[in-house]
């Protein structure tokens, strides 16, 4: 088994937060945690986002009811994990070690239940998290499987394959000078940042092909913007950017369902983009620091009226930090129906003269990056380079142990 410095620093926090559990979990939040389910489950259409991974005799199980909600609504998430934690279970066994009975609770989804209170006083494992917020994190599902041929295919290949084919397909790249992403459009509900990207992007092409933006385009682009619903972007496209930023090379491409590509395409550039989905974290920042292209993580900080999401961290953020890639924090202000008509249009100002700042900051990241390269790209690489399949199972089976040892104390206290 593995006990280095690389595998401590990666299994620091969880060992931290089960210390904390032991004096301070509260089993009562399980019902709470069920309850929510049950609310989440009419919501999705009898799909759950808690799952109970129940190990025992070497084998883990999940109800199979479970597995058939999962199925219907096309999602292989619960199953993926279901296959990562047997493997770990059999990597565990053949190192001769015991794998305790236990119960895993997973919740199987890109938010966390942050609806509940003191939810921290209880072993409920996320995908990502607000730093602030002390949950476990697990492993995600593309750790196990990710697919080549087009988004969510059966065809499955796992960290260990996926790892060596980027670096065997990425060596001696002639790279684009552009920032480069390519995903689908997922931030209409919150920040917007996809879609803004994406028409500026369009922008660029017309002006780098025309020298200006004619009023064929301008209708063109119309729909685009409509779905914003950010009256000022409009006007920010026609003046502001153009004055400024037409030179900055940027190429967002929301079409990742229609016009798939494998991972690999991406060391095609030599900027990469690192944005936020539904919510404020992306399972694609692992795979980009294999490109050994300069990556640009974008933070979104959402603010409402009642709280603020600070930054998302994942399992990746235990083995990379701030000095492997540039990061820029957009804060993103949330308007909804319930706020005054003058709170919304404050809000939107204000997201406007963010997202201006964003820009100005991404142009200046670029230029910088283009007069000299840093040390960045090799520090990356080198750090995930060293995570393997293996230690990934250690870091489940640490989390088997920690979690038997938390639930077996509180049954012999009684």
């Amino acid at each position: 088994m593995i006990n280095d410095n690389y595998q401590k620093e990666l299994e620091k926090d969880l060992r931290k937060i089960y210390r904390g559990l032991k004096k301070n979990i509260d089993i009562n939040i399980l019902d709470k945690l069920k309850k929510e389910n049950e609310n989440f489950k009419i919501y999705d259409n009898e799909k759950q986002s808690l799952i109970e991974y129940n190990i025992f005799n070497n084998k883990v199980s999940v109800d199979e009811l479970h597995i058939l909600n999962y199925r219907k609504k096309k999602d292989d998430r619960l199953e993926q994990l279901l296959s990562l934690i047997q493997k770990t279970i059999d990597y565990v066994v053949k190192n001769n070690l015991k794998v305790p009975d236990t119960t895993l609770f997973i919740w199987i989804s890109d938010r966390f239940p942050y609806t509940i209170e003191n939810i921290e006083n209880f072993p409920v494992y996320v995908f990502a998290r607000p730093i602030n917020v002390k949950l476990p994190i697990f492993p995600d599902n593309t750790f196990e499987c990710l697919s080549l041929d087009e988004k969510y295919s059966d065809q499955c290949n796992d960290w260990d394959y996926l790892k060596k084919l980027i670096v065997n397909k990425c060596q001696k790249k002639t790279k684009k000078k552009q920032l480069y992403f390519k995903g689908t459009a997922t931030t209409l509900n919150n920040s917007q940042i996809r879609e803004k990207l994406e028409i500026i992007s369009l922008v660029n092409q017309q002006i780098s092909k025309y020298g200006k933006i004619n009023n064929k385009f301008i209708e063109y682009i119309k729909p685009k913007i409509n779905k914003i619903k950010d009256k000022s972007f409009y006007n920010y496209i026609l003046s502001e950017y153009q004055k400024k930023y037409t030179n900055l090379p940027v190429n967002v491409n929301l079409d990742a369902w229609k016009n798939y590509k494998p991972v690999y395409k991406m060391c095609d550039y030599k900027y990469l983009l690192n944005l936020p989905g539904h919510y404020q974290w992306s399972n694609r920042l692992k795979y980009l620091f294999l490109m050994k292209s300069h990556i640009i993580n974008i933070n979104v900080k959402l603010i409402s009226t009642t709280y603020t999401d600070e930054k998302y961290i994942s399992f990746i953020d235990y083995i990379v930090n701030k000095n492997d890639y540039e990061e820029i924090v957009l804060k993103y202000y949330r308007q909804n129906q319930n706020l005054t008509v003058k709170t919304n249009e404050l809000y939107m100002k204000k997201n406007s003269i963010e997202f201006d700042k964003f820009i100005n900051k991404l142009s200046e990241i670029y230029a910088k990056l283009e007069k000299k390269s840093n040390g960045k790209i090799n520090s990356g690489f080198n750090k995930i380079n060293k995570l393997t399949n293996e230690r990934i199972y250690h870091y489940i089976y640490t989390a088997i142990l920690l979690n038997a040892e938390l639930f077996n104390n509180m049954k012999n206290k009684k």
